[in-house]
């Protein structure tokens, strides 16, 4: 008789290293594709790094920006904008007074 109770014993220890092993086998399993993204998120990071020649260049250009107001003179592109806006907001206007003066006229 000692020798059938030691098989169950057995067979429930093979079952317990058996699920130790598949969860450890899974857990390896996602610590490693977790590190794999993280290298990824990594190399990411360092290729769109801000550097000092990336800080160079925008500062001469805020300092273009900045000499060209200090001139006075506006770019030819903001006038050219700022005609286009005018022209629209006239235009807007004109109708808004139109339809006023038809209401106006109604009441």
């Amino acid at each position: 008789m000692p020798a059938q109770t030691k098989v169950p014993w057995f067979q429930i220890l093979q079952i317990c290293v058996g699920l130790l092993l598949t969860i450890g086998l899974a857990l390896n399993t996602w610590v490693l594709t977790q590190v794999v993204e993280m290298k990824a998120d990594l190399a990411a990071i360092k290729s769109n790094r801000f550097t000092s020649n990336d800080g160079l260049a925008v500062w001469k250009e805020i300092s273009k920006v900045k000499e060209t107001v200090s001139d006075g003179v506006p770019p030819k592109w903001l006038l050219d904008r700022l005609d286009r806006m005018e022209e629209s907001i006239s235009g807007r206007l004109d109708k808004l007074e139109d339809r006023l003066a038809k209401v106006e006229e109604k009441q």
